[in-house]
């Protein structure tokens, strides 16, 4: 337990230094104004919520797959692999006026809806 402090310590220390301080520095330096911290929790937001998907996948391969590397090693290739025809897939087919910020959050609200739903829990618990 205290190691896993300490890392988290040392880690973040790190990402202070090599992340926070050059954006702050660069910000100072330009005429922009208050936008560079907007876009670090943005961009900070994001990159969470992509890990707690991945850590969510990875929860539920651990019960398929029954082994933590196995189910780690399958989520982060998939994740990997299918990212850029994903991509391809939704630039080609939807205009970009379709996706509003207002229906994207509609979208994923009703999909969270219907996935908790149709997850059977009692096979869960028992």
């Amino acid at each position: 337990m205290i190691l896993l402090f300490w890392m988290a310590a040392a880690f973040a220390v790190l990402v202070s230094l090599l992340i926070v301080l050059p954006l702050v520095a660069r910000r100072e330096n330009s005429a922009r104004g208050g936008r560079g911290l907007a876009v670090i929790a943005y961009f900070s937001g994001l990159g969470l919520g992509y890990i707690a998907v991945q850590i969510s996948f990875i929860q539920r391969f651990v019960l398929f797959l029954g082994h933590p590397v196995y189910a780690l090693s399958v989520v982060l290739l998939s994740f990997l692999l299918f990212r850029r025809p994903r991509l391809d897939v939704v630039g080609a087919t939807v205009p970009t006026r379709v996706l509003t910020l207002g229906r994207i959050i509609g979208a994923l609200a009703v999909l969270l809806l219907v996935y908790t739903n149709s997850c059977p829990t009692s096979s869960i618990r028992n």
